[in-house]
């Protein structure tokens, strides 16, 4: 890259990132697409030559350097939302193991130099784990057999990994909601607790656990208690409700929850242990504390609190030691989880925003001003930690930035990544090569395994090429046997091998003395290996951009072409070079021209820019490049050449297209257009003859090389996504173009796939021929009245298409429930009759207690809500109506949730006396009882 590229490039780049207020003379900007080439570089000589002096307006356009020559380019801005095209089902990574887990991930820590976590999954990366996992950098493994219920917590003790949560065994040992890990088996901490451990921590040399537990190792011990590696003992009293989280400030033991006492002493949800007693800090909080963490000296607490101390301070604030402050505006909802990155404290939760501004989930404080982590992720951050200079965010998220990650997901400072096994960036060339998909780009590795630029996929690992080379290859093909890559780099395999290089299989060679700078494109032709790009000589021979390679020497074409050759292929029995010159063998020849052999000639008038990619389909020539003329004709990006004219694809793109292949009769692009024929496309897009369609949702970023490999589409680019799923870099798409009906159409051109008379907009099931249309909308097809012989049509019939058992207007053969006449109000695909919560979908009927109703509708605040007013209010009205369930005459009605009812909390979920008294002691008690405990 030039200085001048360099400088164009930082310009650009943050006259779009300014924040700056607008001044006078900015409102008045003029529009950056004023100076722009076709190629989308920025023309500052016809910026000079206008007089144009001041600030540029980028609104509608991205910034960021061209891959293969460093130079600032300018396309549309944005990637258009397809949201849930059913097209993506096509697209998917290359089958290497699933990103992140299957279900939510609750705590983070990292042991042995591995990244552990843990929640409510059972795999990891497609493996089964059971609850806990660890993540080597490239790929998640088990520990053991796992636990057999949730895992909430992590610490390490004495060389151990403490796992504590809801299980009750560990690697098949018992262990009672506290388990140790010593790198090979599992074991348990004495007789564990009577239930669920939820935080851990080190202190005064020993292991602190805390939770809603009564008992540890058999000893009374109320909430919280110690392990001093042989037994477990208390902490004091303990306290009257559960403790979510544990710290160290000051030398002391702090701790978080839902208490209101602790020690026997006032500490409203946040208390400290000096060593042998309890004491509040200052007048503690107005409601929960869920997480600890020490910054700058203070310590901070998040939760649901909007007050601490006294003081106004929204889910955060700080402890000086003797005061409670905000931090800023504080969040909109409950803060679960903090850390430290970066010199920064980290904050997430459920909350969307911080300090005012947007932040979905997750948040940094720098000491003055809060700020979002890019775009954030969409759901509930419940724990954090900081892996291999990363920050790793957990929880019950599955896109974080707008890429998919599955509850797990990393950020590296400026942008999210997924924990995956794909490459670790850009692709750039694809070709196949004994058996194996080769992809060449700027990754170091591939499914975990250094791979230095190369690498092959033998379809379920990735595998290095040797040493690989020093930089990536823009280009690759298979000659006389051996694999040839082109590029910039200058050794292969640890070979001096200028530019250009053979792999027999086993090791790398030069090709001659190589060439003095870059190769671009590579063409099998008239028996000879044939490579372009911008140099100006091969094997130490004068060739201008372009070469042949008989097997032993390099020998020029002519007198070459004046500039850079981009692509080559063979059309007509000749070979077809472009890029971006202007003369081709001395003649006149705009960015394309053919060599017969011997001579150069000129495909017509030629392009007005930059031909980047060639391709054969259906006979005729394909140019895709950075051009809007073709022969003197509108073409936007991409044209076809019949032989003697240049056409139109349809509208073409809107922006510049870099790469082409065919795939199932289909002409498949890629590049960094977000449109393609007027139709929303992102990077990449398919023309069947006649109309452009998107693939799915395409990519969030350039689509730069594709290939066919086992009957599949693969692309390779800058994206990290394709068809909203995660796919780092490189993704295949398995969708062919079928033909139903085997009348020679396939069903992209064809009105009526399966001949069944209706056309395919009109047809409920297009490929079946015995499904028409539903045109009384009862749920079941106007021709399943049996079949004539005489075709499906004969036999429509809508008044007459199948039985009502239930009277309700749809036929059983349509009806969810056909023997209930309400149906399914809830659209949970559970009837009525049978759905546990009839009212309120929950299609796995799920309950906890077996006691109906079901979770869905039970229990949805606190308990104590025994007549379950929709304010869920916890007051007189339900110690009332307690008494009279438990001794009126007659007893008064069941609780409508049980599980409310049973106000204590306790086991079995049994509503008797003490849930009574528990509600008179919280609202009257002097001191006022605990609160109740949430709903599981």
């Amino acid at each position: 890259m030039t200085n001048r590229s360099i400088l164009i490039a930082i310009c650009l780049i943050c006259l779009a990132a300014s924040g700056m207020a607008e001044t006078p003379a900015e409102l008045n900007k003029q529009s950056v697409a004023d100076f722009l080439k076709p190629d989308g570089q920025f023309d500052i000589e016809a910026a000079r030559l206008a007089g144009f002096e001041g600030s540029l307006d980028l609104e509608g356009f991205d910034v960021r350097l061209d891959p293969e020559t460093g130079e600032p380019l300018l396309s549309p801005a944005g990637v258009n939302s397809v949201e849930s095209d059913p097209d993506d089902q096509y697209w998917h990574d290359l089958d290497v193991p699933d990103v992140g887990t299957n279900n939510p991930v609750r705590a983070l820590t990292v042991y042995g130099g591995y990244l552990i976590a843990v929640g409510d999954f059972e795999t990891a990366g497609g493996v089964a784990v059971n609850y806990i996992a660890r993540w080597d950098g490239s790929a998640w493994q088990p520990l053991g057999s796992g636990m057999n219920n949730y895992v909430w917590s992590l610490t390490v003790y004495n060389g151990e990994l403490i796992a504590a949560g809801w299980f009750t065994t560990a690697g098949g040992v018992a262990a009672n909601y506290i388990a140790r890990w010593n790198g090979a088996t599992w074991q348990s901490l004495g007789l564990g607790m009577n239930n669920y451990v939820s935080s851990l921590t080190i202190y005064n040399s020993e292991l602190i656990a805390a939770g809603y537990f009564t008992t540890a190792g058999g000893v009374a011990a109320s909430r919280v208690a110690r392990w001093n590696g042989s037994s477990w003992q208390p902490l004091g009293s303990g306290m009257n409700g559960w403790v979510f989280s544990l710290g160290i400030y000051n030398s002391e033991l702090i701790a978080g929850g839902m208490f209101n006492v602790a020690g026997g002493v006032n500490g409203f949800y946040i208390a400290r242990w000096n060593g042998s007693i309890w004491q509040p800090l200052g007048s503690g909080m107005n409601n929960y504390v869920h997480s600890l963490a020490v910054y700058n000296g203070e310590l901070i607490a998040g939760g649901r609190f909007t007050s601490a101390g006294g003081v106004a301070a929204r889910r955060i604030a700080r402890w000086n030691g003797s005061a409670w402050q905000p931090l800023g505006s504080g969040v909109d909802n409950w803060v679960h989880s903090l850390t430290i990155y970066n010199d920064e404290l980290i904050a997430g939760g459920r909350f969307t925003t911080a300090g005012g501004g947007v932040a979905d989930h997750v948040a940094s404080w720098n000491g003055s001003a809060w700020q979002p982590l890019g775009s954030g992720v969409n759901s509930d951050v419940p724990t954090l930690t900081v892996h291999n200079d990363e920050l790793i965010a957990g929880g019950e998220f599955t896109p974080a930035g707008g890429v998919a990650v599955n509850y797990i997901a990393r950020w590296d400072g400026a942008a999210w990544e997924p924990l995956s096994s794909s490459m670790n960036d850009g692709v750039q060339s694809l070709t196949v090569y004994g058996g194996d998909l080769i992809a060449g780009g700027d990754f170091t590795a591939a499914g975990g395994v250094a791979t230095n630029r190369i690498a092959s996929w033998d379809g379920s690992a990735w595998q290095p090429l040797g040493s690989g080379l020093s930089t990536a290859p823009l280009c690759l093909t298979v000659y006389d046997g051996d694999l040839i890559a082109g590029g910039y780099f200058t050794t292969a395999g640890g070979v001096t091998a200028n530019r250009i290089a053979r792999w027999d299989g086993s090791a790398w060679y030069a090709l001659g003395s190589g060439m003095d700078n870059w190769v671009w494109s590579l063409m099998i032709y008239n028996g000879d290996l044939i490579a372009g790009g911008e140099f100006t000589t091969a094997g130490g021979v004068a060739a201008n951009s372009i070469a042949r390679w008989d097997g032993a020497t390099w020998q020029p074409l002519g007198l070459g072409t004046s500039d850079r050759v981009e692509a080559l292929t063979v059309y007509d029995g000749e070979l077809i070079v472009a890029g971006y010159f202007t003369t081709a063998g001395g003649a006149t020849a705009d960015n394309i021209a053919r060599w017969d052999g011997s001579t150069w000639q000129p495909l017509g008038s030629g392009m007005n820019g930059r031909v980047r990619s060639l391709s054969i389909y259906n006979g005729k020539l394909i140019a895709g490049g950075s051009f809007t003329q073709a022969g003197g004709i509108l073409v936007n990006n991409i044209a076809l050449w019949d032989g003697s004219t240049w056409q139109t694809l349809g509208a073409g793109m809107n922006s510049y297209v870099q790469s082409m292949t065919v795939y199932y009769s289909e002409l498949i692009v890629g590049g960094n257009f977000t449109n393609a024929g007027g139709v929303a496309a992102n990077y990449i897009a398919r023309w069947d003859g006649s109309t452009w369609r998107p693939l799915g949702s395409g990519m969030n970023d350039w689509a730069l090389s594709l290939t066919i490999y086992s009957d599949d589409l693969i692309a390779g680019g800058y994206f990290t996504t394709a068809g909203e799923k995660a796919a780092s870099y490189i993704a295949r798409w398995d969708k062919p173009a079928t033909d139903t009906d085997g009348d020679g159409d396939p069903d992209w051109a064809d009105p009526d796939d399966d001949n069944d008379g209706v056309a395919d907009g009109f047809d409920t099931d297009p490929l079946d021929p015995y499904i028409c249309q539903d045109v009384d909308a009862d749920g079941c097809n106007d021709c399943s009245v049996g079949v004539d012989g005489f075709g499906p049509l004969s036999d429509f019939d809508p008044s007459n298409d199948g039985t009502d058992t239930d009277a309700d207007g749809l036929c059983d053969g349509g009806d969810p429930c056909p023997t209930d006449a309400t149906n399914d109000i809830d659209g949970d695909g559970v009837c009525g009759l049978i759905d546990n919560c009839p009212d309120v979908a929950n299609p796995g009927q799920e309950d906890a207690n077996s006691i109906p109703p079901g979770d869905a509708c039970c229990c949805i605040g606190l308990r104590g809500n025994a007549n379950g007013d929709t304010e869920e209010q916890v007051n007189i009205s339900d110690i009332t109506y307690l008494v009279e369930y438990s001794f009126g005459v007659p007893l008064g009605p069941t609780p409508p949730c049980p599980n409310e009812g049973n106000a204590n909390g306790d086991e079995g979920e049994q509503i008797n006396i003490s849930d009574i008294t528990y509600l008179v002691d919280y609202l009257f008690g002097v001191p006022l009882g605990p609160p109740p405990p949430a709903c599981l």
